[in-house]
């Protein structure tokens, strides 16, 4: 169970056709979605996402997770 609330969620839907982008955006308001036009790879879409999170000013940590985990 995560306790500590002082952390952000960064999105990317990576040229999914699913609804997973309108899904997240309905039932998690506070969650940054980053939507790309097609699928340009796992290692992309992650590099995107932490290249995002370094605009935090006090960044510590970051942590990636695949749909597959």
């Amino acid at each position: 169970m995560q306790k500590d609330q002082n952390f952000s969620v960064i999105f990317v839907d990576n040229g999914s056709d699913d609804g997973s982008k309108d899904f997240v955006a309905q039932n998690y308001t506070n969650v940054v979605i980053i939507a790309l036009k097609k699928n340009t790879g796992f290692a992309h879409a992650n590099n995107i996402a932490i290249q995002y999170a370094f605009f935090y000013p006090n960044i510590r940590n970051i942590i990636t997770l695949n749909n597959d985990t």
